[in-house]
């Protein structure tokens, strides 16, 4: 399902849980049932490669999010409010360290330049600075997961 939508407890419409090797979905439409073709991504964490976790926004401080790499690539999304989208950023788009160039993983937007969406590739993660107050990856006291690639 291509959607904005927040984070979800529902656990109704699977019926085995996931384990380390097998995602099981069940008859619910919205997760895996036969009336529709899905898609699913499983990546794992690899030192110096990729990093999955979450981070809790602040709005605009200067903020650091370690991985333990620097990424080329990083994807986040808040999932404590609906509407908010799956932004993409790269350091292939803009040479440099940082880019403010965001690619929307859920809509079919051109790609949007602005320096409130700003993300800075640093050497052991990424990192926001105070103008970087874009809602769909800093809002403050909301919860955003990331997946960071090298």
């Amino acid at each position: 399902m291509n959607t904005d939508v927040a984070q979800s407890n529902d656990t109704s419409g699977y019926s085995t849980a996931p384990s380390p090797t097998i995602i099981t979905t069940g008859n619910n439409a919205d997760m895996g049932g036969s009336t529709a073709t899905f898609i699913c991504y499983a990546w794992k964490a690899v030192s110096g490669v990729s990093a999955f976790g979450t981070y809790e926004g602040d709005g605009g401080s200067n903020r650091t999010i370690t991985t333990g790499f620097q990424p080329k690539f990083v994807m986040v999304k808040c999932i404590d409010v609906a509407g908010r989208h799956w932004i993409m950023q790269d350091s292939f788009r803009d040479s440099g360290s940082s880019s403010g160039n965001n690619l929307y993983a859920n809509l079919n937007y051109v790609e949007d330049d602005d320096a409130t969406h700003t993300i800075n590739f640093d050497a052991t993660g990424f990192s926001f600075t105070t103008g970087s107050t874009y809602d769909h990856i800093n809002d403050n006291g909301e919860t955003f997961i990331y997946a960071a690639f090298a």
